[in-house]
């Protein structure tokens, strides 16, 4: 199920958004529920299917476009339960489907209770940026200069995917005379569609990188761009920060948000503490 998972954020979903149970992993998108069947014997995936509630019009529909998507012979739709079901399971033939329902070109009836409502921040589309996501916010030179002078990070020390025992770092800033990492940074996926900081990401940068055993020996700052912050992801920062400030060596926590003024995307520094 990881690869699925991965595929979903990759695209800019993220964790809050997608439900992962014994039986299935899915996601709500454009008011159609996306999902992986699971066996629960195997634990692999068995097929692919969309639908669940959606009306009988709106299911004719996207049983068209899955015809065309992945050939008809591999498609059945399932009036009875409102479904749809797709005969492939590789992670390719997910991927394609993702990108299919997300740009469905008709405006779905949505089921009663199908769309959960997330707070986001400010979107990439119609700017300059349009084309950028998470890899491109994290080494892309015009958004990573941005990020570096709001930060008071030193871009000229910067190295991106920056790989460590406990995984892969979007960045970090090193010592320009001794080469060790000095500021790590952690950039939320989904940022082109204003994802708020989601608590993976909050447990990379203040966890599981933070913590790897050379990166906790010389860093001095945690730097993290989201597209926005929920109260409680700011109250655990908080507490956080009291806690890493009181090091012997002390480490500062930043927190950077993106901004829009007509088409001009910006990156700005916010104040997350109490008083």
């Amino acid at each position: 199920m990881e690869n699925y998972i991965n595929a979903l954020i990759e695209k800019g979903y993220t964790q809050e958004e997608i439900t992962v149970n014994d039986k299935s992993m899915h996601i709500t998108i454009n008011g159609i529920k996306t999902e992986v069947q699971i066996n629960s014997r195997t634990l692999k995936p068995r097929r692919l299917k969309i639908g669940y509630g959606n009306s009988i019009e709106d299911l004719e529909k996207l049983k068209e476009l899955a015809e065309l998507e992945f050939g008809d012979e591999f498609i059945r739709l399932d009036s009875k339960y409102g479904l749809i079901e797709i005969k492939k399971t590789d992670i390719s033939y997910f991927d394609q489907l993702i990108d299919m329902v997300d740009n469905i070109d008709f405006e779905v009836e949505k089921p009663a209770g199908s769309s959960k409502a997330l707070k986001v921040g400010v979107l990439f589309e119609g700017t300059v940026f349009k084309n950028t996501k998470e890899r491109g916010a994290s080494i892309g030179g015009k958004m990573s200069k941005m990020v570096c002078e709001a930060s008071g990070m030193d871009r000229d020390e910067m190295l991106p995917e920056y790989y460590t025992d406990s995984g892969e770092i979007d960045g970090v800033e090193i010592d320009p005379i001794t080469e060790e990492v000095i500021s790590i940074y952690e950039c939320q996926s989904g940022i082109h569609k204003g994802q708020y900081l989601d608590e993976l990401h909050l447990n990379k940068a203040l966890g599981k990188y933070l913590y790897d055993s050379k990166i906790i020996k010389t860093v001095r700052k945690v730097v993290i761009l989201a597209g926005g912050y929920s109260d409680e992801s700011l109250n655990i920062i908080n507490e956080r920060s009291k806690e890493l400030l009181s090091r012997e060596n002390p480490i500062e926590i930043v927190l950077l948000v993106t901004r829009r003024d007509s088409d001009k995307i910006s990156i700005e520094r916010i104040n997350f503490k109490n008083s």
